[in-house]
């Protein structure tokens, strides 16, 4: 893998004006409330600057959550110039895949699909689950080799609590990137949440909820050495990550499911 340059590469330049200019309807039509006691999105602007990837990671109770957080990267003067990449359900892009990914491509955005269980239940078992997951970590790390960023949601899908650790995502793209000698990454934890929403069980706060207030929480920003320096191991970083975004996510998410 090449090496990462000193201050990270960038996107085309007509690619990064159009996430910037995407972002300012995005936010009318996606209100949210930035909470950032720590000043942690400044931090990770300024490791990024400095060549250093970002995993953010997000809980996932709607449609919206990733459109979400990618309103709050292209609004960035930083991250809007960065490589972005996403895993996604290979089901989820359906009928509308070929608009998704020509907006993907216009806005500089790298999707890998992947099969789940979820893909494998609606589309039939002639989709191997796990297909896709090699790819997606080999691009990954290149991203993060690059100063790109990573945006993922560690539950796998949409959750109606954030319950905990399915698999290790985060530690696998982490134990992956170093094995390949990518070790400059930082974890920047992002908790949303539908503001009033008190049962997330309604299944009426699944989709994009337009409109709506979301509230953001971001947790401090860590890195891989810092972790490393705490005594975590890369098979324990998942159900860290769980317990900070609990911390972040509101009190609704957290409340026993409704039979």
């Amino acid at each position: 893998m090449a090496a990462r340059p000193a201050t990270g590469s960038t996107i085309p330049t007509t690619r990064w004006r159009l996430r910037r200019w995407v972002a300012r309807p995005a936010g009318w039509l996606m209100p949210g409330r930035l909470d950032d006691p720590h000043r942690a999105l400044a931090q990770s602007e300024g490791l990024n600057a400095q060549g250093y990837g970002i995993v953010l990671l997000i809980n996932h109770f709607s449609t919206r959550d990733s459109l979400q957080a990618l309103q709050l990267l292209f609004a960035s003067p930083v991250f809007s110039r960065r490589p972005i990449l996403a895993p996604v359900a290979f089901h989820q892009y359906g009928r509308y895949g070929a608009l998704i990914r020509f907006l993907a491509r216009r806005l500089g955005l790298q999707l890998c699909p992947i099969v789940t269980g979820g893909t494998v239940k609606r589309l039939g078992a002639s989709y191997q689950r796990g297909q896709g997951l090699p790819a997606y970590l080999q691009a990954a790390a290149g991203c993060l080799a690059q100063g790109g960023i990573i945006l993922l949601a560690p539950q796998g899908g949409r959750r109606r609590r954030l319950g905990r650790p399915r698999g290790r995502p985060v530690g696998n793209l982490l134990a992956y990137a170093k094995r390949h000698g990518v070790s400059d990454v930082a974890l920047l934890l992002l908790g949303l949440g539908l503001s009033e929403a008190e049962d997330y069980d309604d299944p009426s706060l699944r989709g994009y909820n337009l409109g709506r207030v979301y509230d953001l929480h971001l947790g401090q920003l860590i890195t891989l050495q810092q972790l490393t320096q705490q005594g975590l191991r890369l098979r324990q970083i998942d159900a860290w990550v769980f317990e900070r975004l609990a911390e972040l996510v509101p009190t609704a998410y957290m409340r026993p499911v409704s039979v």
